[in-house]
């Protein structure tokens, strides 16, 4: 890709193509400092900062080493994304408290119906079901 970018764009076709690659990478590939307070969830890391409303998630699920707020996924954004991770550092049941003041556990959605297999009589030959 930096190839192409640098044969089509020259030196800054490259400085862009590796932007676009190392920008959402950020919080994988630098410190990323996280804070929550009654207005939302705030990130920072040497690539950006953001902050979101709490009124941006609709659940949360949980992990051993972390908690994932989730996006709503009846409007665009949560299409595309899931949500965001924040990773415990120690402080397991205050980050936890603070969730779940705002937000829902992810409902579990139930088991898909079993459809009991025909009888015999009404497969058609030839058929493999079991």
């Amino acid at each position: 890709m930096f190839a192409i970018a640098a044969w089509v764009g020259g030196l800054w076709g490259a400085v862009l193509a590796a932007a676009f690659l190392v920008l959402p990478a950020g919080p994988f590939l630098f410190p990323t400092i996280y804070g929550m307070d009654e207005r939302g969830v705030a990130l920072s890391n040497p690539l950006a900062s953001d902050r979101k409303p709490w009124s941006r998630f609709v659940a949360y699920r949980q992990y051993p080493d972390a908690v994932q707020l989730l996006f709503d996924p009846s409007n665009p954004r949560g299409w595309w994304l899931t949500g965001h991770l924040l990773y415990f550092n120690g402080n397991r049941d205050l980050v936890m408290a603070t969730v779940k003041r705002h937000l829902a556990p992810q409902a579990t959605r139930p088991a898909p119906a079993h459809t009991p297999r025909p009888p015999a009589a009404d497969r058609p030959r030839g058929s493999t079901a079991r």
